[in-house]
């Protein structure tokens, strides 16, 4: 070979070796908390759902590099039902989670005995229907039943009641991301803790009633007969002049027998049938 070619290849290869090295001793590195945050990734379900409140897994990990406790104030639940996963984020963050988080479920404040105001044939979503005056129900915080909820669960854990046309969520599915929660365009899904004992299958506000709008046969009347007979499992939301079950998270077991229409659902206890009592 001629030495020029010789000589031109090996100034280029020496080249070449100098700029690599001064490059990786003098640009800056990547910044240390984003390799973190790439190492915190790989446990994390790449959904990119925004369950958690971040925009995606990604901006998640990063969240978590710069402060562990985020998976307790805002726990992502796909990572939640998985020990693997927990196991592999606990060992990276160096905290213990415990399943923090993991004890969460999506209830339905509605049990579907809406009359309908009008046949509905446009676009088949909730956020749809509920643009024209409210939605086809009569009872304006009623379920649409168009299913926008179980369309976003990734754990298939809800389904469309086919009589009453409203959302049933199954809690032995449910992992409560609280993904539909943010589908219900009429803010029908709470996400509560596991164990809380029973739940308003309603929601109707009476403060904040809309002309051409009234609650179905079953819904809550407001009478204060829950919270009179069980002041130590319900307080009175004044606001919403609704039962709030969440802040004592106590068994409301006489609320439930002595509601006129029935519609405090119990989860985590069976009410005794008058022949047992």
């Amino acid at each position: 070979m001629d030495p020029v070619i010789i000589a031109t290849l090996s100034t280029l290869g020496l080249g070449c070796g100098i700029a690599i090295f001064l490059a990786n001793r003098f640009l800056p590195k990547e910044p240390e908390h984003l390799k973190r945050a790439e190492e915190i990734s790989e446990h994390l379900p790449g959904m990119n759902c925004g369950a958690c409140g971040h925009a995606g897994c990604f901006a998640y990990a990063q969240a978590l590099a710069q402060d562990a406790d985020v998976i307790v104030k805002s726990p992502c639940m796909t990572v939640m039902k998985d020990e693997e996963a927990v196991a592999g984020l606990e060992k990276k963050l160096g905290i213990s989670i415990g399943g923090k988080g993991a004890t969460k479920v999506a209830v339905v404040h509605c049990t579907g005995d809406s009359p309908v105001k009008y046949d509905y044939r446009g676009i088949s979503t909730c956020s749809a229907a509920a643009q024209l005056a409210g939605g086809y129900k009569q009872c304006l915080y009623g379920c649409l039943g168009l299913g926008d909820c179980a369309d976003v669960c990734p754990e298939n854990a809800i389904s469309i009641e086919s009589e009453k046309k409203i959302a049933v969520v199954d809690s032995e599915k449910c992992i409560g991301c609280g993904l539909c929660a943010q589908a219900c365009p009429n803010g029908l899904i709470e996400i509560i803790n596991s164990d809380l004992p029973q739940y308003l299958g309603c929601s109707y506000l009476s403060k904040k009633n809309v002309t051409g709008g009234e609650r179905c046969d079953v819904g809550c009347i407001h009478c204060k007969i829950c919270f009179r007979n069980d002041p130590d499992a319900v307080e009175w939301d004044e606001e919403r002049d609704l039962p709030d079950f969440n802040t004592k998270s106590k068994e409301a077991l006489t609320a439930v027998e002595k509601c006129p229409k029935n519609i405090i659902i119990p989860r985590t206890f069976e009410i005794p049938s008058k022949d047992e009592e």
